[in-house]
């Protein structure tokens, strides 16, 4: 490269003599070669690498540099102009190529060191997943740190996972103990920052409490057995009838014994001071079985009390024990046993009898817990699931489907509390207090020009009447632009406790001149702040 840089400056000169031999008027002139030539290195101190060179020398009107690491020599530039130049950590010499004005060509050469700091203020957060307490999260933050390396500690000579500014690094541990996580901020150099952390992994430890769904992996979901029996926590292996979803269940074993069963200790009492009195279950089987349910543990002493049902042996049967109609349990001596009694305190463990004086043996499931006062505030199973091709849909929000982008399912501007719940393992978009409530798909909007039909199902045990709005922003795409179109249908009295299946046909959006820009869905309805809806499967299709 030195040699090809110094041939093409003779050239240079060559022609610049020749061109003055040519010309008898013109004398020579003598111009000293460079000299003193020397360069200032300004390393940036952000572990870049980043070196300005800004080289100096008499009577020099034209610099180049080699700058020493293997890379192309740079471009010809003015005396008083720096060049910059990206480096790795290490030792360099770096040459400085000072031209004259005949073209000649003087050199010297500088060492330059570029060493990186060591990153500071290492700040490293480590976390619990919720949803489950074996899995962590790792981020960390550092000035000077070009990435780091976290070192989760179950396996010996374990490969760093590369975490850069700003991500997040996960980490499933296979069992319960005390790991040390260990982090290394890297600086692109040979130093380094390290942190330390003590992790303690005690897997599901959580207390029970209602309602008990058996889906939280946080809580150790602990069924104390007695007489025979068993228990586990099962994914629902009877997908049929009222519970077809893939949620955990509880599975209860019995041996044939007679009064074989288990209970739950509580981490929150059960109150059966006011009007819920009432504890429903889902119960799996395929036998007529007489089921006892019985409250002891009371924190003040309160009597121990049961009901019994029977299940049909359909299957999945939803069961309720009333305990207004609920009578004594047996304790050492009569005192009352098996007389009327309606608890009105709290209890903090429930014991269940499956055919408790029989001897039925067998493979039994339960799932969904719940105390209540008979009024259903929520929906009990998850929304019909769509069938339609996916080809012809474009979803906003559906566990059937790949959804778009949606920005925001509450915009700031609503009158409505807003919240992501989950009905048999079925995400779903819950309003409460709603006056009206915006949701904005604005990049990109929706081109539903190919569409029919607007689709929502909608549930809700207090509404008397429900409203949708669709806006189209135009061809502008932009809100208020003066092409902006919209219109709103509402439906009254619609089936309250139920989910309601709102196929619409976008030809009813009268107003709706234009489909290709959709940015807003606005859901409302009566009474104005008063009501709770929730919502699934919002689309568009043809």
């Amino acid at each position: 490269m030195k040699n090809y840089i110094k041939s093409i400056i003779a050239c240079f000169s060559f022609l610049l003599l020749l061109s003055c031999s040519d010309d008898d008027s013109l004398e020579s002139v003598e111009i000293a070669m460079p000299s003193d030539i020397s360069a200032q290195f300004t390393v940036k101190q952000d572990n870049s690498g980043e070196v300005s060179i800004l080289p100096s020398a008499t009577g020099a009107n034209m610099f180049s540099v080699d700058f020493g690491d293997g890379s192309e020599v740079s471009d010809s530039f003015a005396p008083g102009t720096q060049v910059d130049h990206t480096y790795a950590e290490g030792q360099y010499d770096v040459t400085i190529y000072a031209m004259n004005l005949n073209g000649e060509v003087a050199e010297a050469s500088q060492s330059l060191n570029v060493s990186f700091l060591a990153p500071e203020n290492l700040e490293v957060t480590i976390t619990t997943t919720q949803t489950n307490p074996y899995e962590i999260t790792v981020s960390a933050t550092a000035a000077n740190a070009s990435g780091y390396e976290v070192y989760f500690g179950e396996i010996a000579e374990e490969t760093p996972v590369l975490l850069m500014q700003g991500e997040t690094a996960s980490y499933e541990y296979s069992d319960v103990g005390t790991y040390t996580v260990r982090v290394v901020a890297l600086s692109g150099g040979a130093a380094t920052t390290e942190y330390t952390e003590e992790v303690v992994i005690d897997g599901a430890s959580g207390a029970v409490t209602f309602p008990v769904t058996f889906d939280d992996a946080t809580v150790d979901y602990q069924f104390v057995t007695f007489n025979g029996a068993s228990f586990e926590v099962v994914s629902n292996p009877q997908l049929s009838g009222i519970h077809n979803v893939e949620t955990n269940v509880g599975a209860i074993t019995n041996s044939g014994n007679a009064y074989e069963g288990g209970s739950f200790n509580l981490g929150e009492a059960l109150d059966f001071s006011g009007d819920n009195k009432l504890i429903t279950l889902k119960f799996y089987s395929e036998v007529s079985v007489p089921i006892l349910l019985k409250l002891e543990g009371g924190v003040n002493g309160e009597r121990q009390n049961e009901v019994v049902v029977t299940h049909g042996g359909t299957g999945w049967e939803e069961l309720t024990f009333d305990f207004n109609t609920a009578t004594k349990s047996y304790i050492d001596g009569s005192q009352g046993v098996g007389e009327a009694f309606v608890p009105t305190g709290q209890y903090g463990t429930i014991t269940m009898f499956v055919d408790g004086p029989g001897e039925t043996s067998g493979t039994f499931y339960i799932d969904d817990l719940m105390q209540t006062n008979g009024a259903i505030s929520g929906p009990q199973a998850a929304a019909p699931a769509p069938s339609l091709d996916a080809a012809n849909v474009i979803s906003l929000f559906s566990n059937a489907y790949s959804n778009v982008n949606v920005n925001t399912w509450r915009t700031d501007w609503s009158v409505a509390e807003y919240e992501e719940v989950s009905i048999e393992a079925n995400a779903v978009k819950k309003y409460s207090a709603l006056d009206y409530v915006g949701i904005e798909a604005t990049s990109p909007m929706i081109d539903a020009s190919a569409m029919t039909h607007f689709h929502v199902d909608v549930w809700s045990s207090d509404f008397t009447e429900f409203r949708v709005k669709l806006v189209d922003f135009g061809s502008d795409a932009a809100y208020g632009g003066g092409d902006d179109v919209e219109h709103e249908l509402a439906f009254s009295a619609p089936a309250q406790g139920e989910w309601v299946s709102m196929d619409i046909a976008l030809s009813d959006f009268t107003n709706l001149v234009t489909k290709g820009h959709i940015a807003q869905i606005i859901f409302s309805g009566n009474p104005t702040g008063q009501h709770t809806v929730y919502i699934d499967n919002v689309y568009f299709h043809n």
